[in-house]
């Protein structure tokens, strides 16, 4: 393959001394405020979808297992929309401090 140590480790000496670190990617605040929103939006559209489901459960049919199920699947349903609300709240601290950058 043609390969040496400074091709396979990052802290290998190299002919010019040391490589130069990595330059931090800087990621605009407003996309990533509309990323958690749009996480957001997916937790309470399948939040949404669970509870519509669970309405047309007839639970006398279910055998103890399946109800677990089902009422497990409720409870990931209420800690989605949990999340979705900290992830609003992400976004708009996100929004918050790119205004006063920009004030």
């Amino acid at each position: 393959m043609n390969l040496s140590p400074k091709d396979l480790f990052y802290d290998a000496p190299t002919p010019r001394g040391t490589r130069p670190l990595p330059k931090p990617i800087r990621k605009d605040p407003r996309s990533t405020a509309f990323q958690f929103e749009l996480a957001a939006l997916d937790l309470r559209l399948r939040a949404e979808r669970i509870f519509d489901a669970a309405k047309r459960i007839d639970v006398s049919v279910l055998t103890d297992a399946n109800l677990d199920r089902a009422l497990s699947h409720i409870g990931q349903a209420y800690w989605d929309l949990d999340r979705a609300d900290l992830f609003v709240g992400v976004a708009d601290d996100l929004r918050d401090t790119f205004g006063k950058e920009r004030a």
